[in-house]
């Protein structure tokens, strides 16, 4: 579902960060891929104590009292109480603000490259310490000796790279199966993952390290093999320069290799990956608890009236009356048996009615024109009475249940099959 999560949030906070709400997003994961689980129902008891529980606590650390806690939850719900649906995203975000906890959303800059980069550099300059101490040497190195310093060279900075590679390979198998085990199981998700990414980049920058100091030894024997021990009487030659570039080029393919190549963030999305698999244990719950709520944004978003297909025989339909859902249930010709379609419906009705304070439902039932008008009229109040029944059996208080008789119950405006119904109208 494609939503534009930062400009509900940005109604409440004008200045929210969008790289803060990124983050948000990617913890609810698959909660905010349907309308029902996107949504937070402050009338719902469980819903809260899943958000104080889950969110509050195991995703921001919390260890206030419950008292605390709910109270900060309850005045987010006041904070919005101009919305009879709370975005998901708006509330998370609104909380970690509350308790100083949206850097726990702040997508980190590419921390694992910026270890392996350390790693480089730090190998880097390892190397060129090493072919400075023999610097005197190099300059006796005779010109003709040149290329094949830089044969030397250049094989051994591929055998780096190649070294390099594997090692952010093994990296990046670790990472999958971290997101692996996250989509597995909830539990102790997090810090597994955790542990094996940092423990999968660390490996690699350690590689990497290893990889760049053995080229810059390799690179100095090298030289020592060439010269033969070179005298102080040769520090005249032009050379000296030459190792010096040739193992800053070295440094600097290892450094393009790693972090200016497109690598689409590797980084970012494998802790995406693992981050995302470890919100699935919070967002199935999630999803379960905003059902209510959902049901009555699925009934609000309902098409108009006369605008949806009439089945053939029994089933259920729902369309919207002055802004209001229709509930319409259909019937086989001489049944009243309530299509299994309808629970879904009742319990939106339900939800609607528990978000609009006031409201209540009239139910009426309508039959076709053919047969005896007297068993038609019977038929149709017991219809109406099998709907009714169904309503009461989904939750809604009875009170809140109307048997209302139309005008005319035998209905010739329509076809018969359009006929041989209930209608659940919302008062």
């Amino acid at each position: 579902m494609a939503e534009d999560w930062a400009t509900n949030v940005k109604k409440y906070v004008p200045n929210a960060d969008d790289g803060i709400i990124a983050g948000i997003v990617r913890y609810c994961g698959i909660a905010l891929q349907k309308r029902d689980s996107s949504l937070v129902s402050m009338t719902d008891p469980k819903e809260t104590g899943r958000v104080r529980e889950n969110f509050l606590r195991k995703k921001l650390g919390l260890t206030d009292s419950d008292d605390v806690l709910d109270a900060a939850i309850a005045a987010v719900g006041v904070r919005m109480k101009d919305e009879n649906f709370k975005n998901r995203v708006t509330v998370y975000y609104l909380l970690a603000e509350k308790f100083s906890k949206l850097d726990l959303f702040q997508k980190k800059a590419a921390g694992g490259k910026a270890a392996a980069g350390a790693a480089v550099a730090g190998g880097a300059a390892l190397g060129i310490a090493s072919l400075g101490s023999e610097g005197d040497a190099a300059k006796a190195a005779a010109p003709s000796a040149a290329p094949s310093v830089v044969e030397t060279v250049k094989d051994t900075a591929e055998s780096a790279i190649g070294a390099t590679g594997a090692a952010l390979g093994a990296a990046g198998a670790a990472v999958a199966g971290a997101a692996g085990a996250a989509a597995a199981g909830a539990g102790d998700i997090a810090s597994r993952a955790g542990s094996a990414v940092t423990g999968a980049v660390g490996d690699a920058g350690a590689a990497v390290s290893g990889a760049v100091g053995s080229a810059g030894a390799a690179a100095s024997a090298t030289v020592d093999k060439l010269t033969g021990g070179a005298s102080d009487d040769n520090k005249g030659g032009g050379l000296g320069w030459l190792w010096w570039l040739l193992l800053a080029a070295l440094a600097a393919a290892l450094i393009w290799w790693l972090f200016c190549r497109d690598s689409d963030d590797t980084d970012g999305a494998a802790t995406d990956t693992v981050a995302a698999g470890a919100a699935s244990a919070d967002a199935d719950a999630s999803a379960t608890s905003a059902a209510t709520t959902g049901a009555a944004a699925s009934l609000a978003a309902a098409p108009a009236e006369a605008s949806v297909a009439i089945p053939e025989g029994a089933g259920v339909t729902s369309e919207l009356r002055d802004g209001k859902p229709v509930v319409k249930v259909y019937f086989d010709t001489g049944n009243s048996s309530v299509a299994p379609a309808f629970a879904p419906a009742a319990s939106g009705l339900k939800a609607w009615l528990e978000a609009n304070a006031g409201s209540s439902l009239a139910v009426s039932g309508f039959n076709d024109p053919t047969g005896d008008a007297a068993a038609n009229a019977a038929l149709s109040k017991k219809r109406a009475q099998a709907v009714a029944a169904e309503l009461v059996k989904s939750g809604i208080p009875e009170a809140s249940v109307a048997m209302v008789k139309p005008e005319a119950s035998t209905d010739t405006t329509t076809n018969l099959a359009g006929a041989r119904r209930v209608e659940v109208v919302v008062k």
